[in-house]
Order: C-alpha cells, then sequence, then structure tokens
C-alpha cells in the first residue's frame, strides 16, 4: 500500500483517503422530527445541511421553516461552516426553527 493510499484518522473523527474527507452522517432534530442525514461532501457548508434538512422536513409535515443549526452542546454553527471541520460523524444536532409564511402572491398586486 502507498502513501497515498493510507488511511488517516484526524481529530473530530473526519477520515482522509488518498487526500479526499470521506463521507460521513449526522442526526438532527426539527421540533419532534429526526433526521439522519448523509453528508456527501464535508466541503459543504452549514447553509447547505440546513437547507436540506428543512426541504425534507417540508416534505414531511408540509410545512416552511428557516433553520439554524446548533451542535449537541448548543453551539450556533455560522452558516458558512464547512461540515467537515465542524461536525463529526454521528453527532446529534439541534435547530431553532422559524417557520416560513405562506406568501398568496395575489395579496400584493397594485390594481
Amino acid at each position: 500500500m502507498s502513501q497515498n493510499q493510507q488511511t488517516i484518522s484526524v481529530e473530530r473523527s473526519a477520515t482522509f483517503v488518498s487526500g479526499t474527507v470521506s463521507q460521513f452522517k449526522v442526526i438532527v432534530t426539527v421540533n419532534k422530527e429526526m433526521f439522519l442525514v448523509g453528508i456527501p461532501d464535508p466541503h459543504f457548508t452549514v447553509s447547505w445541511l440546513a437547507k436540506h434538512v428543512a426541504g425534507r422536513y417540508f416534505l414531511e409535515t408540509g410545512t416552511k421553516v428557516s433553520l439554524k443549526i446548533r451542535d449537541n452542546e448548543g453551539a450556533k454553527l455560522l452558516p458558512e461552516d464547512l461540515l467537515g471541520i465542524v461536525l463529526a460523524n454521528g453527532d446529534k444536532l439541534t435547530t431553532e426553527v422559524s417557520v416560513v409564511p405562506d406568501v398568496d402572491e395575489g395579496c400584493c398586486v397594485i390594481l
């Protein structure tokens, strides 16, 4: 096995293989719903995760939400944080939930 093929473990339990980080998964709770989310690319951001989970929550409940994600200790994550840096495989995350009101497009038309 060459050095480039060797697997190296790093802090936060991300695994590097040939210079790339492998996939991992997290559990995100929105209200009483829990979602197991695979992170296909560690370079994705917290913003991507929030939008992805909000979409899954909408499919499950029919309610549109905006999410802010926190780690299991309650620390706020910034939208631009890279998932592979701030999260580890199996992390349990919580959310701050804001319901996005349905906008009746006809309500705002000036006649």
